[in-house]
């Protein structure tokens, strides 16, 4: 079974428990970067660390989805990170 979840972002790492059977799937609403030179100077530029992602989910997802208006708010380099 594969289950869906809505929008996730965070500055610093939380306890979420998903309630799903299965592997799910997470909307990432901004890149996993270090990244701190944004081309998007005139917006809220959202970011997160690699390892606050991993450490708010266990297990991992199975796929994150970045199809969303945060995910180049920090340009290329944000996007391969």
């Amino acid at each position: 079974m594969l289950s869906f979840t809505g929008d996730f972002y965070t500055e610093n790492p939380i306890h979420v428990k998903v309630n799903a059977k299965g592997r799910f799937v997470v909307n990432l609403e901004s890149p996993l970067t270090d990244n701190t030179i944004s081309p998007a100077l005139d917006k809220v530029n959202l970011r997160m660390r690699e390892d606050n992602f991993f450490s708010t989910f266990s297990p991992a997802p199975v796929a994150v989805c970045l199809a969303n208006n945060h995910i180049f708010d920090f340009g290329d380099v944000g996007l391969e990170d």
